[in-house]
C-alpha cells in the first residue's frame, strides 16, 4: 500500500478487528489506508459467525452461505471497478484451509479455481494461504499445481528463539532465489537474510 497498491483482503480465520490488532503488534496501522480507500477488508469470518448466530446449520451448509462465491466476487469487482477504478490490486485470501476443512472437497476446489479466475479477470496479484500437513496430500498437490507461485513459510523454535524460514518453491515467469532464507517481521515489513540458523 505504501508503494501505491490497493489491497483487497478476505478474512476467513479471524475477524477484521482481530486482524488489525495482530498487525498493530508489528507496528502496522492499516486504518489510514482503509480510510483513504486503498484497503478493502471482506470479513468472511464475521459473516459466518453472524449466520451461525441466526441459524443452526450443519458446518457445510454454514460454509456454503458464508463462502457464496458470487457475493465474494461482487465485493471484489465493485471495489476494483468502482472504488479504485482499475488501479493496481493485490488480493489476499486468508485462508483456503478454512474452505477445505468445512466444505466438500469438490466444491472447495471449484472455489479455488473461481478465485484464480477472478484474479485473472481483475488483472491483479492474488495471494492465498494454505496450512500444510492438515489436508489430504491430493488437495495440497492440486493447490500447488493451480498456483502460479508457491512460497513456503515456516516458524521453528531453536534454543528458545523463534526462527522464521521462507523458501520459494515455484514462481512462474520469474527468476527467483530457490534457497531457504530467514526473515523477521517488523515495522518496515518483512526483512530477509540468506543466513540460515
Amino acid at each position: 500500500m505504501r508503494q501505491g497498491f490497493n489491497v483487497l483482503f478476505y478474512l476467513t480465520e479471524e475477524s477484521k478487528d482481530e486482524m488489525k490488532e495482530n498487525l498493530l503488534r508489528y507496528g502496522w496501522d492499516v486504518d489510514v489506508y482503509e480510510k483513504k480507500g486503498s484497503l478493502k477488508v471482506v470479513d468472511v469470518f464475521s459473516k459466518g459467525v453472524e449466520i451461525a448466530r441466526k441459524d443452526v446449520l450443519e458446518p457445510e451448509k454454514l460454509m456454503e452461505k458464508s463462502f457464496e462465491f458470487f457475493e465474494i466476487l461482487k465485493e471484489g469487482r465493485d471495489y476494483y471497478f468502482d472504488a479504485i477504478r482499475g488501479g493496481k490490486l493485490l488480493a489476499i485470501f486468508n485462508s483456503l484451509s478454512t474452505v477445505f476443512l468445512a466444505m466438500e472437497t469438490k466444491k472447495a476446489l471449484a472455489f479455488v479455481q473461481n478465485l484464480k479466475m477472478g484474479t485473472r479477470v481483475g488483472r491483479c496479484v492474488g495471494i492465498a494461504t494454505l496450512h500444510t500437513g492438515i489436508h489430504d496430500e491430493k488437495i495440497e498437490n492440486i493447490c500447488k499445481s493451480t498456483a502460479d507461485g508457491i512460497i513456503e513459510m515456516r516458524a521453528i523454535e531453536k534454543n528458545g528463539k523463534l526462527i522464521r524460514r521462507m523458501r520459494i518453491l515455484k514462481m512462474n515467469r520469474t527468476d527467483f532465489y530457490p534457497e531457504i532464507c530467514t526473515y523477521t517481521l517488523g515495522k518496515e515489513g518483512l526483512t530477509f537474510s540468506k543466513e540460515v540458523f
